[in-house]
């Protein structure tokens, strides 16, 4: 439907509905939502561990997700950090940060994430 390719570096041809974000998410202390785009709930499962529900369905479960979090904005900024999550549906993903292997699992400070694909 209504496919649209512009140019994009140098002679390639881009299509500008697979390069945009479909659906982000900025989470601040645990799991509030600041903000937020195709976003219809957070599910807070444990303390970094949150599933993130798109309110208009991914295609399928082939899109990709960027994940980015803060321990502790004040003096641990961006120490060790880990993503995984369970297998992704079209219409949820689950993130679990951690802030390193020796220290127990906390909520974030900040947590972003990006999805990118095709909608449904």
């Amino acid at each position: 439907a209504n496919s649209m390719t512009i140019r994009g570096e140098g002679s390639a041809q881009t299509s500008i509905q697979q390069g945009l974000c479909k659906h982000w998410t900025r989470v601040t202390s645990g799991d509030t939502v600041a903000d937020s785009f195709n976003q219809s709930s957070i599910t807070d499962n444990s303390a970094s561990d949150c599933t993130y529900n798109i309110n208009n369905d991914m295609a399928s479960a082939n899109y990709s997700n960027s994940f980015l979090a803060t321990y502790d904005s004040n003096t641990n900024p961006f120490r060790t950090l880990g993503y995984f999550g369970s297998l992704p549906t079209a219409s949820a993903f689950r993130t679990h940060g951690f802030y390193d292997t020796t220290t127990a699992t906390n909520d974030m400070a900040i947590s972003t994430v990006a999805t990118f694909g095709d909608l449904s």
